[in-house]
């Protein structure tokens, strides 16, 4: 998984850009634990990264949400998704109480960086 790395003295950091929800328009997902709902939205996060993947897209991303009651298996089927439709830029933040999945193409400029 393409994640940003920094070198900070002898160690290596990701880091997450602190403006990341304002560098795009992000198309939104989320994952509550609800069987129902996430089957839908799982379904619909695949036929949006399906799409997705097959352009360039220099304006939009998408952003899943885990939230507390998602499943671990959600994050693996997710994850999956990213291998299948050959999509190689993505950035999951772990350091929120709700992890969050972020996709995109092309690039921006953060200010920090490339990503």
């Amino acid at each position: 998984m393409p994640i940003p790395l920094h070198k900070a003295s002898s160690r290596w950091t990701f880091t997450i850009p602190p403006n990341i929800e304002q560098l795009r328009h992000w198309h939104s997902y989320a994952l509550i634990g609800n069987a129902r709902h996430d089957a839908a939205m799982l379904r619909a996060a695949e036929e949006q990264l399906a799409r997705f993947g097959a352009r360039r897209d220099y304006r939009t991303g998408i952003r899943i949400d885990f939230g507390s009651h998602s499943r671990y298996g959600q994050l693996t089927t997710v994850l999956d998704l990213m291998l299948r439709y050959d999509i190689k830029q993505y950035m999951l933040d772990i350091y929120r109480s709700e992890p969050v999945l972020y996709v995109w193409n092309g690039h921006w400029s953060s200010g920090q960086g490339r990503y």
